[in-house]
Formats: structure tokens, sequence, C-alpha cells
């Protein structure tokens, strides 16, 4: 990986002004607080599992609040324990627990960050523009609680489902360096959330499958498919760069839970983003990792082909599901019968006739429209559209969805810039080529999926762009001071200084 400075190891002090020192005074109050009610837990026979319980979690909030990186973990966490959640018509007391610790998380970092220590929040200006689209969305909703009958929990859930794109890449410009042993363990703890998740899947396939009607309702129940991507991109990079040959069998086992996650999912958007993700991918890496690349996919490729084939005249559900995925994948021809399609159209020629109604401002967080589900014959007010572009209008018209467009263009832009400049070593290469082709599957995905709705999807995309902003103000950097390197009278002024 190559050598690195002994400073770039751990993130800069970021600890307020005139607060004291921080962590020390968290961990003093938080001590007592937690004896107290330890005692009081004990004293009372309906509080004896209320009591560790609490004092647990105001524990965990202190170190978070001392620590970005420690805020940054729980924020995933809190993601990832939402996403195994079972879904459900009402709220669960998880979500407002989840939901209100992610909210605190935000507002302690924005009152830190700018009201003790006088620093900017926004780490790159195309953060700031998707803090100013969340500013905006946020605002126009409260307006249409006022004016158009918007309901608070809408308007509190949909902004809630917004944080990440404001809170992760702060925590994450602050919390994790390039090249250090925080990323390495980071990026390991985001691998095993992934891979748990996409087991999950997997061993819920078959009540999905016993509880469907159509084929595509055995996929409507993933907890999270873009798990699935990221962790197959993640193994197909990494695998690329790996010097031993004989090391590449174990990438098999995330790969093959992976794969079998996407197309376990039933989305056919994601099996075609997921192929042309996969070939830019391959097309920004270098001869010798497209050689590794090729030599590894195949083989699996061929394993699977042969294990598939066996499994299909051997069992009887396999053979279902297999003529499952032919008849869904044929009826994309169909784009003028095939059901689901046919649904999207209807959803689309409506939330367009909501757009026009507001397209300057759109209608704010919670904002919905008129819409009529074409299979189930239903007509009914909802705030959710399949379709991304048509999302953000509607929440933010057109001063909205240019905030969101701008930045995610110019981030883009930067990593396709960052892996065609040849800079970095090959693991950091890697890692780029994740992110980046990551947000190039969110973009065809979002047509039909909205990628852009769902409080998962956007923290892996915030983690994305993170990744992207760190590694190209890290190659600025390193430019700079190889154009502009500091003299020995500069050293010497520094010290006298």
């Amino acid at each position: 990986m190559g050598k690195r400075e002994a400073s770039a190891e751990e993130p800069p002090h970021t600890e307020a002004k005139g607060f004291g020192n921080l962590s020390l005074a968290w961990q003093l109050a938080i001590g007592g607080v937690s004896l107290l009610v330890l005692v009081f837990s004990f004293l009372s026979t309906q509080l004896f599992w209320v009591g560790p319980l609490l004092a647990t979690g105001i524990w965990i909030g202190s170190r978070a609040a001392a620590s970005e990186l420690y805020s940054l973990l729980l924020f995933v966490a809190m993601v990832f324990i939402i996403i195994l959640q079972p879904e459900r018509d009402s709220v669960s007391l998880v979500d407002i627990v989840s939901g209100g610790g992610m909210l605190a998380i935000m507002c302690w970092w924005v009152f830190r960050s700018r009201l003790l220590s006088w620093k900017p929040f926004a780490v790159t200006w195309e953060h700031l523009l998707l803090i100013f689209y969340f500013v905006f969305v946020s605002c126009v909703g409260i307006g249409g609680m006022l004016w158009i009958g918007t309901t608070s929990n809408d308007w509190l859930r949909e902004i809630l489902v917004e944080l990440p794109i404001v809170i992760v890449p702060f925590l994450f410009i602050k919390a994790i360096v390039p090249d250090s042993k925080r990323e390495t363990y980071f990026l390991m703890f985001l691998a095993t959330i992934w891979v748990v998740i996409a087991i999950v899947n997997i061993v819920q396939f078959r009540s999905h499958v016993l509880k469907a009607v159509y084929f595509y309702q055995t996929g409507r129940a993933m907890t999270d498919p873009s798990s699935s991507v990221l962790l197959l991109f993640a193994t197909l990079a990494i695998a690329s760069i790996e010097q031993k040959v004989s090391r590449l069998k174990w990438y098999v086992i995330p790969f093959g839970l992976a794969s079998v996650g996407i197309l376990l999912s039933g989305y056919r958007t994601i099996w075609v983003s997921c192929i042309l993700s996969m070939l830019v991918m391959f097309w920004m890496s270098n001869r010798s990792e497209r050689r590794k690349s090729v030599s590894f996919y195949w083989r699996y490729v061929l394993a699977v082909i042969i294990i598939v084939v066996v499994a299909f005249f051997r069992y009887q559900l396999i053979h279902l599901i297999v003529l499952g995925f032919v008849g869904r994948v044929t009826s994309t021809t169909n784009v003028r019968t095939d059901a689901s399609l046919v649904n999207r159209y209807y959803e689309w020629q409506n939330i367009l006739v909501a757009i026009k109604g507001s397209p300057l401002l759109g209608y704010g967080a919670g904002g919905q429209f008129f819409d009529y589900n074409w299979i189930l014959g239903t007509y009914y007010f909802t705030g959710y559209s399949h379709n991304m572009i048509l999302y953000i209008l509607l929440k933010s018209g057109i001063i909205g969805f240019g905030f969101v467009a701008v930045a995610y263009g110019a981030t883009l832009v930067r990593g396709f810039r960052l892996l065609r400049s040849k800079w970095g070593s090959k693991y950091n290469r890697a890692i780029i080529r994740v992110a980046f082709g990551y947000l190039l599957y969110i973009i065809p995905t979002g047509m039909t999926l909205n990628t852009f709705a769902g409080r998962e999807a956007l923290t892996w995309q915030a983690i994305a762009w993170s990744v992207i902003w760190a590694y190209d103000m890290k190659r600025k950097r390193e430019t700079t001071k190889e154009i502009y390197p500091l003299q020995p009278h500069t050293y010497n002024a520094l010290a006298i200084s």
C-alpha cells in the first residue's frame, strides 16, 4: 500500500475551543448518571431491564458525542438495525429510537461545529449543495404544512430519511483518513454488514416465495438490495488487485452471496444496472487488474452455471425460480403490456401533473400527489415515486433538483478524473472504483426504483460521495506538496513561530 505519513494515521483534532476536555467530561458525567440509573433499576423490579439498557445507551451516546468516528459507526449501526426490521404499516419503537438518535447526532455536530468551534460544517462545495437541498426541501415542507395540508408525520419521516446526505459526509471526512487503519477497519465493518444483510435476504427468500402472488413480489420484501450490489463491486475490485492467486478462491464466498442476493431481489433494473456498472469498472482498471477480474469472474460464472443446471433438473423449487427469472427478463421487451411497466407509466403521468402545479419549489418534505394503481385498480395519495428524478422534482422543484444534480455530477467528474489520473496505489484505486461504480449504478436504477427515498440507499451513497471527496482532497494535497515543497528556512520559521 506504500508508506504514509505518521500524522495521517489519525484525523485532525476537532475538539471545541473553551469546552475543556470534552471526552473526559462526558465520561465522568455518564459514569455518575449510569451509576444512579443502575442503582434505581435494581431498587425497582419494573425497571430492572430498562435501567441497564438506558445506561448503556447513555454511555454509547457519550462516546458518539465526543468522537466523529463513534458517531459515524453509531449512525451506520442504526441504519443496519432499521434495515433488518420487518416491514410493518405502523411505526415501531426501534424506528422512533433510531430516528431520534440520528437526528440527535446531526443536531449535536452542527451545534458543535458551527457554534462551539466556529468551523464550516460543509466539507466540500458539493456537500454544501446537498445541505442547501436538505434545508430547502425542509422549509418548503413547512410551508406545505401551513398552506396545503401536509401532515407533520409525513414531513418528519422524510426529513429523517434524508439525514444521511447531511451528516454522513461530515463524519466520514472528519473521522476517516484515506490510507489509514481507521479506513481499513471501517470498510471491514461495512463489508460485515453487507454480508449479514445478504445472508438474511437469502434465508428469508423461502418465506417471500410462499407469500408472493406474482414472481416479482418475492424480491419486494428484500431488506436492502443495494448492500448486495456494494458487496459484489467490492469483492470484484479487491480480487482484481489480489497478489496471490491462491487467495482468489476465498473471494467466491462474498461474491456468491452478493450475486444470489441481487438475483433474488427480482428487480430487472438492478440486474441491468449492475452489469453496466461492472463494465465501466472493468474499463477503468488497468490491464493486469482486468486480466485477474476476467479470470476470477468467468471461473465463478462457469461454476454457477453448472450448479444451476444440476439444481434445475433436481429440485422443483429451483426449477420454478429459474423459469420465473426467464419470464421476468423476457417480459421486459413488452414495454406496452408488462404490468409493472404500465403501472409505472400511470404513476409518472400523475406525478408530472402534480409537478406542473409547482415546478419551481415543489411541495417539500411530506408533499404528496394523487396516484392510480393500475394493477389493483385503486386511487390514493402518496408521497413516493419509483422514479428518482420525478421524486426530487416533486419534493423540491427545479431549484432543489439543480442542487442535487450539480453535486452528483461534480462528484462523478471527480471520481472519473481520479481513476484516469493513475494516482494512488492499487488499493486506493480499487476503493475509488467501488464508490464510482456504485454512484453510476444509482442513476439507471433510480429510473424505476427510487434510490433517493430510502435511508439505507442514501447512507451508502453518502459514503460513496465521501470516499471520492476524501481521496480527491488527498491527491490535491500531495500534488501541491510536489509543486510547492517546503524549503529548509520554512521549517525554521515554523519552529521559531
